[in-house]
């Protein structure tokens, strides 16, 4: 039997499969890092929701956007909105000026918080000075903020806290009594008129 041969010819398992798709090579970007790709994710996620813009992070210098400011139509229903039900009122007491105001939903929360920490210990007076703390915003027109103690405070809250528990309980109980007429007179606004029976 004679023996056919070319050049071009090649054994069968030298010969390339043409039914099967030639391979595409793709250059992908080096993740390694990948904790501050999904803190950036997440720092874009939050500052969205919040609708603040998203810090970014460079090596030269930086030159702060200004923040998006929402439609002056928008703005307007979110402050009447978030104002209200909010109430204020200056209370005239042996010859001084006590301003106190309702809270806001964040506010009763740090108050909230702030009983967690007092755990079983926590009373009807410890609630009082807790709220009076938010509660009481101004006395003789100086704000609670702005007084000047001697102490170190963990925060503004806990100077307020320490005015308040220094003031005699005569005046807290009125003072606390005061301001649940003023959350009542709030309650009446956001609810409408009370049901009469």
């Amino acid at each position: 039997m004679a023996k056919i041969t070319h050049p071009e010819m090649k054994r069968g398992r030298d010969v390339q499969n043409s039914n099967q798709p030639k391979a595409d090579t793709y250059v992908v970007n080096d993740k390694s890092d990948a904790k501050e790709a999904t803190d950036t994710v997440l720092d874009e996620r939050i500052a969205e929701f919040e609708g603040t813009p998203v810090e970014e992070k460079s090596a030269g210098i930086e030159f702060p956007l200004p923040p998006k400011k929402p439609e002056p139509d928008i703005q307007k229903a979110l402050e009447k909105l978030i104002f209200m039900g909010r109430h204020s009122k200056e209370i005239d007491l042996v010859g001084h000026k006590f301003e106190i105001s309702t809270l806001s939903h964040k506010e009763n929360n740090a108050i909230v918080a702030e009983l967690m920490n007092f755990g079983e210990a926590a009373d009807l007076f410890t609630i009082r000075v807790l709220t009076l703390a938010y509660a009481l915003r101004k006395i003789d027109g100086a704000s609670l903020d702005e007084t000047e103690l001697v102490g170190d405070f963990e925060s503004d809250f806990h100077k307020r806290m320490t005015i308040i528990d220094n003031l005699q309980l005569s005046l807290v109980e009125r003072l606390h009594a005061e301001y649940e007429k003023l959350v009542k007179e709030a309650d009446d606004v956001v609810y409408g008129e009370t049901i009469k029976n």
